[in-house]
């Protein structure tokens, strides 16, 4: 079985965190911010909050997967992330 995870995954799950105070916050930032008015700094800054998130979210997603015993193969730059919920972890070396 694949799983993608895709955009619009992520952002039903924020959708279903209607109590979630971070996600709530980051969609009122997303949707206020007018493209044409705003600096690059303003939306590097709300780009990057949005990152962390989604990274966050993905994470709670393979969490969930993994205690529901389903095999992951994670290919992930973060090692301490990755680390943390892997049984076991192969390094790469080319």
């Amino acid at each position: 079985m694949s799983i993608g995870l895709s955009s619009e995954l992520l952002f039903t799950q924020m959708q279903n965190k209607k109590n979630d105070t971070k996600a709530v916050g980051l969609q009122n930032k997303l949707s206020g911010i007018n493209s044409e008015s705003a600096t690059d700094e303003e939306l590097m800054e709300v780009c990057k909050e949005f990152e962390a998130y989604l990274v966050e979210q993905v994470f709670d997603i393979i969490r969930s997967l993994h205690k529901e015993g389903t095999t992951i193969l994670l290919v992930e730059q973060n090692a301490g992330k990755s680390l943390a919920i892997s049984d076991r972890a192969y390094v790469l070396e080319n």
